[in-house]
């Protein structure tokens, strides 16, 4: 039997009056690729916000490897899109990881040589190790996904978060970063993945969740065949050319 690692039950959001998120169901199991997909709108970075404890839910649980509250915000390891990092500020690669760790340290400790060899480790595991003190501004933009990455692995979480991961890059560097996905998977840590590329999604990801409020359908890529669930999803037309594209992927 799986492990189930992240496990959301009956969660329902209201943010200024309007409801979010209704009866939102959703396990991630242990070593899984799980792409969580949806229009604008529908909800997904509300509830990663809510995974992480910035948003309080109205009803409905979450819980990472058994536990709840503030101890399952700090199993997760959140990625987030490059754009929300400044990356013209004057810190190495190395400063960059090593700001994971600051939840955990306290704004006024300093990192010790155990912090340290945590950064060299989860920076070995996206193959950044040489980058360690190179000035962040002068990354490009797959070398950037990929400190962020290991920005998130330094704490050792129980699952990675990825808030659209691929925006923004070319296809031979997405390429790159689904191989490090798969490979972070096969060792045994869990990925919940948000992203607009749903063909990319289709091809790369275990398990698939459909977002709209609340899900709308899940399974794996093979079992997602039917054209109108997507049509309710996306709200589309059956002569719409995300169908099309869609029907085109070998799953």
């Amino acid at each position: 039997m799986s492990e189930v690692v992240l496990d959301i039950r009956d969660l329902k959001v209201v943010l200024s009056g309007r409801q979010i998120l209704t009866d939102v169901n959703l396990q991630v199991e242990k070593g899984q690729l799980f792409g969580l997909l949806g229009p604008n709108g529908a909800g997904k970075t509300t509830l990663l916000r809510t995974m992480m404890g910035l948003i309080k839910p109205v009803a409905g649980t979450i819980s990472v490897q058994g536990q709840s509250g503030a101890k399952a915000a700090d199993l997760l390891g959140y990625v987030p899109q490059r754009q929300d990092v400044a990356w013209d500020f004057p810190i190495s690669v190395a400063q960059l990881v090593v700001s994971g760790l600051t939840r955990r340290l306290g704004y006024f400790r300093h990192p010790r040589l155990p912090h340290w060899q945590a950064v060299y480790q989860a920076l070995e595991r996206v193959q950044m190790r040489e980058f360690a003190d190179r000035p962040i501004q002068e990354l490009s933009g797959g070398q950037r996904q990929r400190i962020l990455i290991a920005r998130a692995l330094v704490t050792d979480p129980a699952i990675l978060v990825l808030d659209e991961p691929f925006t923004g890059l070319d296809m031979p560097t997405q390429e790159l970063l689904t191989l490090l996905f798969q490979k972070l998977a096969s060792e045994g840590t869990s990925l919940l993945m948000t992203t607009h590329d749903l063909t990319h999604a289709l091809v790369t990801c275990d398990q698939v969740a459909l977002l709209r409020g609340q899900i709308t359908a899940t399974g794996t890529p093979a079992q997602l065949k039917d054209p109108q669930v997507w049509m309710d999803t996306f709200q589309v037309s059956e002569k719409s050319p995300l169908l099309a594209q869609l029907g085109a992927v070998k799953c």
